[in-house]
């Protein structure tokens, strides 16, 4: 009985040293791992909403779904292109808004001045001819106002326009697990 013991662990340990050489033959390096990352994380360049307009506002806005967690397969993870109307308003504080729920993103009412409100085309690509100020940006979704960034003082979507400049800014509906 002791040979056969004796094979038995002499079999164990060749399987383990195969095992570990065959994970040695594709080491994962910091370079390997950082350009996954970097595949996995990326938005998909599928419009870049050029501008034609002189001085204001233009982006895309953009509906992301699905699970984007990076553990998970992240084909399920969606980004869209999408038609809404935008707001543009006077700088807003989140004080100057009624929040739904007593959440931080959407909005039953904007109390400040509306100084504009546009479509976005079926690519999701808006722009708007805008004087020099600052202003903060709302999505209507769902039949709501919709903002997931907050500014310095509290301020809502905010954005500044220029002198002579169209100024970029994407807008992100989040709708996804990350």
């Amino acid at each position: 009985m002791k040979p056969s013991f004796f094979f038995i662990i002499i079999a164990l340990l060749f399987s383990f040293c195969s095992q570990t050489t065959k994970s040695q033959q594709t080491p994962k390096t910091k370079k390997s791992l950082e350009t996954n990352k970097t595949k996995r994380y990326s938005k998909p360049l599928y419009n870049t909403c050029p501008p034609t307009i002189k001085q204001g506002l233009y982006g895309c806005c953009t509906y992301k779904t699905g699970n984007c967690m990076p553990i998970i397969d992240t084909n399920q993870c969606k980004w869209y292109g999408v038609k809404r109307t935008i707001f543009i308003y006077e700088p807003t504080k989140a004080s100057q808004a009624i929040s739904i729920d007593g959440g931080s993103e959407y909005f039953s009412k904007i109390t400040t001045k509306l100084v504009a409100q546009i479509e976005s085309d079926n690519n999701g690509c808006y722009q708007v001819e805008l004087p020099v100020g600052q202003y903060s940006i709302l999505i209507l979704e769902n039949g709501k106002y919709y903002c997931r960034s907050m500014g310095d003082n509290f301020l809502l979507c905010p954005v500044t326009v220029d002198t002579n400049k169209a100024t970029k800014r994407d807008l992100l509906i989040k709708m996804f697990v990350d």
